[in-house]
Parts: structure tokens; C-alpha cells; sequence
């Protein structure tokens, strides 16, 4: 992020010194429910959503942060989805295609990159040659995505897309569409 402020011309270390006060309550809700699911993680989404799918009504999900998603929120706070439909995958945009287009064109940055940068290629090459207007995703950037947040070698994150593929595949089966 601090990369992407810089080249968008702020000082990113006054933006760091930002002291960031978090609200804070000292309210007490008292609910009753038959099922309380701690976390909103993908693990505590899955089990409110089959839970209502099994007939459970009265379900409280408890959530630490501002936004559902758990560890998926390094993506934006969202359960990505590799292959959405055209109904619900979103366009993309100048500025997403040209970090992109700069992203590739640069080349892997170490070796650890270069192990999972002809998948890159040959998927961004693919998605450019259908004209899509989608957003464009696949395993590589992921894992290349994951490795520049949190330091975890790409390839040890390319199984990682396979298994949000396999979530989005049983939520569309279970919920009846994404």
C-alpha cells in the first residue's frame, strides 16, 4: 500500500504518524440464539450458512472487525472467486489493467516469483486474447499477491486458489447461486 501511495504522489510517512483512534463501545446487547458463531472468517461463514441451510433460524455471527472475510481480507475483505459467472464477475478498469499490464511487463522480481511466472503469463495472455471486460485473476497472481503481503513463497500458495474454487462451487451448490 505504502508503494501504491507513493507513486500516487503522498507522503507516505506523514500518512503512517496518523495516529488511528478505533471506536469504542461499552454497550451490552444481550441476544438469545440457538446456534452463536464466533468469527467471520470463511470458516465462521460456512458454518452460518449451512447451519440456516440445515433450517437453523435464530444464528448470531460475531465479528471483531468492520467487515466479514476473516484472513481474505488482504483481498479486499471478500471470499475471492476465481471463476464467477458473468452475472456477478465485476468490470475491470484502466487503472486495475494498468498495474497489471506493469505487473507482468516487469517480470518476476526473485526466483521464488520465476516458479510460478509462466502460469501468470500464459492465464493473463489467455484472458487478453478473449477481450473480456471482467476482472482478471487466476492462482499465480494470488499466490504472487499473497507472497508480496505476506512474504509465503507463491508456490506454496497456488493450492490456496483451488480451495476457494471448491468454496465457491459448494456455496453456489448449497445457497442455490453466488
Amino acid at each position: 500500500m505504502a508503494d501504491a501511495a507513493a507513486k500516487a504522489g503522498a507522503d507516505v510517512e506523514a500518512l503512517k504518524a496518523v495516529a488511528v483512534e478505533k471506536a469504542t463501545s461499552d454497550a451490552v446487547v444481550e441476544l438469545e440464539a440457538n446456534l452463536v458463531v464466533v468469527g467471520g472468517g470463511a470458516a465462521g461463514l460456512s458454518a452460518a450458512i449451512t447451519a440456516a441451510c440445515e433450517g437453523e433460524t435464530n444464528i448470531v455471527l460475531l465479528e471483531k472487525e468492520g467487515a466479514l472475510g476473516g484472513n481474505a481480507i488482504r483481498s479486499g475483505g471478500f471470499i475471492e472467486d476465481l471463476d464467477p459467472t458473468d452475472a456477478i464477475a465485476i468490470e475491470t478498469n484502466d487503472g486495475y489493467n494498468a498495474w497489471l499490464e506493469e505487473l507482468v511487463a516487469a517480470g518476476p522480481q526473485d526466483e521464488l516469483e520465476e516458479q510460478v511466472w509462466d502460469e501468470l503469463v500464459t492465464a493473463y495472455e489467455a484472458w487478453k486474447a478473449s477481450g473480456s471486460t471482467r476482472l482478471f485473476d487466476c492462482p499465480a497472481l494470488l499466490a504472487i499477491e499473497y507472497y508480496h503481503v505476506e512474504g509465503t513463497p507463491p508456490i506454496y500458495n497456488m493450492g490456496y486458489p483451488a480451495l476457494v474454487n471448491e468454496f465457491d462451487h459448494w456455496f453456489e451448490e448449497e445457497i442455490g447461486g453466488k
